[in-house]
């Protein structure tokens, strides 16, 4: 076979074995049948010091992974807060991939430049936020996080002429971080990353579904001096409570706070008319996170 022959021979191989899959996904079981140690032997054959039929590596990888995959593609499975993937995502990831462009920046892929800019702008108009607003994908909640909190120290530290920038974190004024009880591990996880310790963190109280109590929230703020960071929750992972967002923001308004509102999955209710009062005041905050793959 010439190149253009093997690349759709192997396409097709590849697209036989996702329809086999996806048709038997209904009788495939929740919990991959294989252990952790027969994965490994199925997959460690050994590092290959010769290439091989590029048919018998898509067949070879189909036999080593059907074993250990999660029926997440299934309808009824709500595990984890997770979506499937769909026909059109597939077919545009076979796309994607057959494009191979580099999209670190403009010059070296123009379009998805612009798929990225244009799908930024979409998902500030479905999740009703402000279009002024700087956007970005990451590789999930934490890095999220982590970028918007990272945002918010510069800030809150420039409010009170501290260039961090230039100065660096050394010296720099004590941030006082505030966040409910029962925020969740990726927010403890970012803030870690940024150099703030748990013994840091200033926990506000919260009620027997996990949201956040304003009252305690002010009477903590109000004892703090410094610049300050508030951390809400939209969606808390147990109960599915948001925080007081409208509450929340005034009181940062007050005391010059920023305001991050970890949006994983809960943020999504914005675009559903039905759901859009559980995020009320939410537009107020500074920044946000969401997942996509919790829509």
């Amino acid at each position: 076979m010439n190149a253009q022959e093997e690349f759709q021979a192997v396409l097709q191989a590849a697209v036989q074995q996702a329809v086999q899959w996806r048709n038997e996904g209904p009788s495939i079981p929740a919990i991959p049948p294989a252990s952790a140690a027969q994965l490994r032997e199925l997959f460690d054959i050994g590092l290959p010091e010769n290439g091989r039929d590029p048919l018998k590596v898509i067949q070879s990888l189909a036999d080593a992974a059907v074993p250990g995959l999660v029926s997440n593609t299934h309808s009824n499975f709500f595990a984890w807060v997770m979506g499937s993937s769909d026909p059109l995502g597939v077919a545009a990831d076979v796309l994607t991939s057959a494009w191979g462009q580099n999209s670190g920046m403009y010059q070296t892929a123009p379009s998805s430049a612009i798929c990225e800019e244009i799908v930024s702008k979409w998902l500030l108009e479905l999740l009703s936020l402000p279009p002024s607003c700087s956007m970005a994908f990451t590789s999930g909640a934490t890095m999220a996080s982590f970028i918007c909190l990272a945002a918010a120290r510069s800030e809150v530290l420039a409010r009170i002429d501290y260039d961090l920038e230039q100065e660096g974190l050394t010296g720099a004024p004590a941030i006082g971080v505030f966040l409910g009880e029962q925020a969740h591990a990726t927010i403890l996880a970012g803030l870690r990353y940024l150099g703030f310790g748990s013994k840091q963190l200033i926990k506000i109280a919260v009620d027997d579904q996990g949201r956040m109590l304003a009252n305690d929230l002010e009477a903590k703020i109000t004892a703090f001096s410094g610049p300050k960071i508030i951390i809400a929750q939209a969606g808390h992972i147990n109960s599915g409570a948001f925080d007081p967002f409208e509450e929340i923001c005034l009181i940062a308004r007050i005391h010059d706070a920023w305001v991050h509102v970890d949006g994983a999955f809960g943020l999504w209710a914005q675009a559903v008319p039905k759901l859009k009062s559980l995020c009320k005041g939410v537009e107020q905050a500074d920044s946000w996170t969401v997942d996509g793959h919790k829509w």
